[in-house]
């Protein structure tokens, strides 16, 4: 069954806009429901992330709040683990 997806803006700042895939017909986009499933069982590392987002928001998506994933060619990318941390953010 193929489902139509569309990038959904989460939130713009002077800096940079935040974006999460978002299924058609889906009341939530894909960040939205990955917060939902975490808050409960994981709340430091969801209430973390939210924060080290909230800092790229005001300084924006410098390399130095990332590491690399893949080759620095492909630019996958992904927030620096914390302690403890059992989620992940990963930034294309």
């Amino acid at each position: 069954m193929e489902r139509n997806l569309f990038l959904e803006l989460l939130e713009d700042s002077e800096k940079v806009s935040l974006y999460s895939p978002h299924f058609e017909g889906e009341e939530y986009s894909e960040f939205e429901k990955f917060l939902l499933k975490y808050k409960d069982e994981y709340p430091n590392d969801v209430r973390q992330l939210v924060y080290r987002l909230d800092i790229i928001k005001r300084d924006g998506a410098e390399d130095r709040h990332f590491r690399y994933e893949g080759t620095r060619r492909d630019r996958v990318m992904a927030l620096h683990p914390i302690l403890k941390q059992h989620l992940f953010a990963y930034i294309y």
